[in-house]
């Protein structure tokens, strides 16, 4: 879920019971939310302790919480049609599985480009 706040103006009324969007609508947002992720990696390792080579298939997955910050333009194609288009920085962050026992946690942060088409009923 992201909270979104528009510094300008988003539209006017015009007399008492219509109100017209402006074209282009710039915001920015923080918000938060769950991330799924899935690692695998397969193939042939190296035991550290012995120097033996073994082939293994290691795989780990599961859901974590995320924050991020956002930044974007919703654009009114149409009254009814808009597209939106948005940058976000997101932080996220998960322990292992026990594939991975003594790796660091993996993470998942990043930047994220977003967009889409919205219909207003």
């Amino acid at each position: 879920m992201t909270l979104r706040y528009y510094p300008g103006k988003t539209g006017e009324y015009v007399g008492s019971y219509a109100w017209i969007q402006t074209r282009l609508n710039p915001y920015i947002g923080a918000g938060g939310g769950a991330l799924g992720y899935n690692l695998s990696q397969s193939g042939r390792f190296v035991d550290k302790t012995n120097l033996n080579i073994f082939s293994m298939a290691l795989n780990s997955d599961g859901w974590t919480p995320t924050m991020h910050i956002a930044g974007g333009m919703d654009i009114n194609l149409t009254p009814r049609i808009f597209v939106n288009g948005e940058a976000r920085y997101s932080w996220a962050r998960s322990d292992l599985s026990n594939d991975f026992t003594g790796f660091a946690p993996i993470d998942l942060s990043g930047v994220r480009i977003l967009g889409g088409i919205y219909f207003r009923f």
